[in-house]
């Protein structure tokens, strides 16, 4: 008896794209020109972490990691929600993390402070417990260790400078650029069985941040992996139409529409309806973690 086949990755998003993407020969030409931040943090994939995550924090309008603050101990969650510019409503103090919007802008220092704190804290929130209570636990255990906090306050130092140098390149154009794409949020999609996040949706743009030096194997790497996380957000109930690559370390923002894109990575039309259903059924499922039950996946 025959069994109907299930859908399988498309050959372009699985096969190298080095020699065959009009969009990698684009980049690779802005890349050459740009003048790059010489500044190599001591923590690459941290501070790559760091980045993103202030980045997202400094242009969302409404606190966009809620899960993650719900899954902290209060006052560490309160401290980095305030040290980042977000407060509850006037008329509802007790609101959720979820209902803060930002009162004030906030001091790059105390953005990367609060930026480093949590993405230090990010593989502990995303392991331990299948509830935000049962992370809190955990971290509240952690915690209580006194060189815990002091440890994760002499990471962030190191790395001080690097932020400081990418953040005046990110002010020098790119932030301005990137707002002007839309309302920012958190793209906290199920990407890759939750081994993978997107990091944020801007309007109706996929962004995928990178800090590292960009050859053409990182580029290729970086423009399928957004192309894959801006096809399965739409199962989440995000609505995205472009795809932006911003390569921070060299000032660069470049938007280009999904399907132009697609179209491009393949060689050939491609349906995007059918690479989705492929692509979902390739893509196993969020395992339980601290996303807890506060997480919505979608902005109101």
């Amino acid at each position: 008896m025959s069994h109907p086949q299930s859908p399988r990755r498309p050959r372009w998003l699985r096969a190298p794209v080095r020699d065959r993407c009009d969009w990698l020969r684009h980049a690779r030409s802005l890349v050459r020109r740009a003048a790059a931040v010489p500044t190599m943090a001591p923590h690459g994939q941290l501070f790559g972490s760091t980045f993103e995550l202030c980045t997202v924090l400094d242009l969302a309008e409404r606190m966009p990691y809620p899960h993650l603050l719900d899954a902290l101990p209060t006052f560490e969650a309160i401290w980095t929600a305030w040290r980042t510019g977000f407060a509850p409503p006037l008329d509802d103090p007790a609101a959720d993390f979820g209902r803060w919007n930002r009162r004030e802008e906030t001091a790059p220092a105390w953005l990367h402070a609060a930026g480093s704190n949590l993405a230090q804290l990010m593989p502990m929130l995303y392991r331990f417990g299948d509830t935000a209570e049962a992370s809190r636990a955990s971290l509240e255990t952690w915690n209580s260790r006194v060189e815990s906090f002091a440890t994760r306050r002499r990471i962030a130092a190191t790395e001080a400078p690097a932020f400081r140098a990418f953040w005046r390149e990110h002010l020098a154009g790119p932030r301005e650029m990137l707002q002007a794409l839309g309302p920012v949020r958190a793209a906290d999609v199920p990407f890759r069985g939750g081994r993978r996040m997107g990091d944020l949706i801007a309007g109706t743009s996929m962004v995928e941040i990178k800090t590292g030096r960009m050859e053409d194997q990182q580029l290729a790497e970086a423009v399928v992996q957004a192309v894959e996380y801006a096809l399965l957000a739409e199962a989440e109930g995000y609505d995205v139409s472009d795809v932006v690559i911003y390569l921070a370390r060299y000032g660069l923002v470049i938007q280009t529409p999904l399907q132009e894109l697609a179209d491009d990575l393949a060689g050939c039309r491609t349906d995007l309806a059918d690479v989705r259903r492929a692509l979902a059924h390739d893509d196993s499922p969020w395992p339980p973690n601290a996303r807890g039950p506060h997480h919505q996946g979608r902005i109101e």
